[in-house]
């Protein structure tokens, strides 16, 4: 006889399939992130190789229809068909007032169980669900629940009763009940025997020690007082929960917190315990562990990342001004501009603002440094660079009005958009030097093996992901915009053979203006759309940071890690 074993949890599934001619265990498994996203069996035949299946398990139906497929998997099962499994059982956390003993399965017991919600909410509603999924599943098999809490029902009313006003237990059922009852059973059961005792004349304490906790005394084979109470949060401190206190410490905490309830019970059930006792000296000790893997991975990255980016900074800095040279010889008016340079200099300074037109004559240079456009247009700090008016000039005399039609009188303007083509040459080469700095910030931060630990920081790295983009972006509006009002310009080293198209030349006549308007904004959102998921996929990921969470992470940390303890995630996150 093969008895399938299920515990089932609110996001998870436990599973045992036991052969119980001599009760060895043939295959074990787990369910993992049910009705999550990126759900995981885990099954394990004894004897042979685990194996994973990533599949999508919307319930727990789903999580069940993957564990029989697993069993009788031709490769993995160690069935041939599911005929050969005679019963499921199931654990129960709170079968209430009603069984004090392992029951089988119908629609009076599954009401039982969901009449005591109430009283284990995190624990019989995924109970129910993976009884009901059998059921589904493996459609007149007997399901057998066993309850955590049937062996505490042997307790007499002076163990069990509270000191309350006696109407609360009669409609409510307020009393201790007794958890993790299938351990204390088999425990004292198996301890009797192993000290050789009668066990129906035995007196035992049992503690069942975990991240829960809890301590039952035995008497003659039958539980007569226990340390938890209506739910498992009362009695000994755990790993999360609290154990015994002073009631009045949910009013005192929901007043001075401003909490409800279920607020605090939420702290005295998961933030509580030896978590809530020893958080400082946890954290001090998760810091540490954190600290070998930021030395051992993030920091190498990181100044892989800043070293990357000062070298591409300076590779596309030389490029520019090899390019830039090029521009100033062969389309100077864009050079010009981008200085704001009015009229021919020699020496020519590079300008960090300025406002207004050279053509109107309202132009405002402010805090110009001297000699650095010459030098970045000849490599000759004093050399003569041509301004916006001898540009103008130079471009009407060979042109005239720039066109053999008449009728495009205003093409004598050869000068482009002052203002547009100034700044953003400069935010392209500001945005250009603050990905630079803040990979030099970077190195800086991390010199003689240091870690980067500020959380404001980090939320600022994951912003400047951007300034590379920004930056090339306006590199490309002073590319377009600063050769206006030429489409093609002209090659001035030629003035023989010329290819030269205006602007006005270049404007289709087959399209209509409203296309070409609806094709840029639906081009611009779309690449806008991109842009953000793009943000919010790196985003996540680094600070999801990395996770040694599997079996195969945690021994590879282990192994280059052996003086420490396998470390948790490191990210933004802490």
């Amino acid at each position: 006889m093969k008895i399938l074993v299920m515990n089932c949890g609110s996001s998870s599934l436990k599973y045992q399939l036991i052969d119980m001619e001599n009760e060895s265990v043939l295959a074990k498994g787990l369910c993992e992130r049910i009705g999550i996203d990126g759900s995981l069996l885990t099954h394990t035949p004894v004897g042979g190789e685990k194996y994973k299946v990533e599949a999508a398990m919307p319930s727990h139906k789903e999580a069940i229809e993957l564990v029989m497929q697993a069993l009788v998997d031709p490769s993995h099962g160690v069935i041939k068909n599911t005929d050969e499994i005679s019963a499921i059982g199931h654990r129960v956390v709170h079968g209430g007032t009603y069984y004090n003993e392992s029951v089988l399965v119908n629609e009076d017991v599954k009401k039982a169980i969901a009449d005591c919600f109430d009283l284990a909410p995190l624990h019989n509603p995924a109970n129910l669900m993976g009884i009901e999924a059998c059921e589904a599943a493996m459609p007149g098999k007997p399901n057998v629940a066993v309850f955590d809490t049937a062996f505490g029902m042997s307790m007499p009313e002076k163990a069990y009763l509270y000191a309350l006003p006696y109407e609360y237990y009669e409609k409510y059922k307020v009393r201790r009940y007794g958890f993790h009852g299938t351990s204390h059973s088999f425990v004292s059961r198996h301890g009797a025997e192993l000290a050789h005792l009668d066990y129906g004349n035995s007196k035992i304490i049992v503690c069942h020690l975990g991240n829960g906790a809890s301590v039952t005394a035995v008497k003659n084979g039958e539980s007569i007082d226990t340390s938890m109470g209506l739910t498992p949060l009362e009695g000994l401190i755990m790993g999360t929960r609290s154990g015994d206190i002073d009631a009045s410490v949910v009013t005192y905490l929901s007043e001075k917190e401003k909490l409800t309830p279920e607020e605090v019970l939420e702290i005295f059930n998961k933030k509580s315990g030896v978590l809530g006792v020893s958080v400082w000296w946890m954290t001090r000790a998760a810091a540490a562990e954190q600290d070998y893997e930021a030395r051992e991975l993030w920091r190498r990255l990181t100044r892989f990342g800043a070293v990357t980016m000062i070298i591409a900074g300076a590779l596309t800095a030389g490029s520019g001004h090899m390019q830039g040279q090029l521009v100033a010889e062969e389309q100077p008016a864009k050079m010009a501009a981008a200085e704001m340079l009015c009229h021919t200099e020699s020496g020519a300074g590079f300008t960090v603002a300025a406002f207004g037109s050279c053509q109107d004559g309202s132009a405002v240079r402010l805090i110009t440094v001297p000699y650095v456009y010459s030098f970045m247009a000849t490599n000759d700090p004093g050399a003569e660079v041509m301004g916006l008016a001898d540009a103008q000039q130079m471009y009407a005399e060979r042109y005239g009005q720039g066109a053999d039609r008449a009728d495009h009188a205003d093409r004598a303007d050869y000068t482009p958009n002052e203002m547009v083509a100034f700044w953003s040459f400069r935010l392209m080469i500001g945005l250009g030097m603050a990905s630079m700095a803040i990979g030099a910030l970077a190195l800086w931060l991390t010199r003689g093996n240091r870690v980067i630990t500020s959380p404001r920081l980090g939320a600022a790295a994951l912003w400047t992901m951007w300034l590379p983009f920004i930056a090339c972006t306006f590199g490309w509006i002073f590319t377009e915009m600063g050769r206006q009002p030429w489409v093609v310009v002209p090659n001035l080293a030629d003035p023989v053979s010329q290819v030269r198209m205006l602007t006005a030349d270049g404007v289709s006549t087959v399209v209509s203006p409203g296309t070409v308007l609806a094709s840029m904004v639906i081009f611009t959102l779309l690449y806008a759309v991109l842009g953000v998921i793009w943000f919010v996929l790196l985003r996540r990921y680094i600070r999801e940071g990395v996770r040694t969470q599997t079996e195969e992470s945690v021994e590879l940390v282990g192994r280059a890690a052996s003086r420490r303890a396998p470390v948790p995630a490191l990210s933004f996150e802490y």
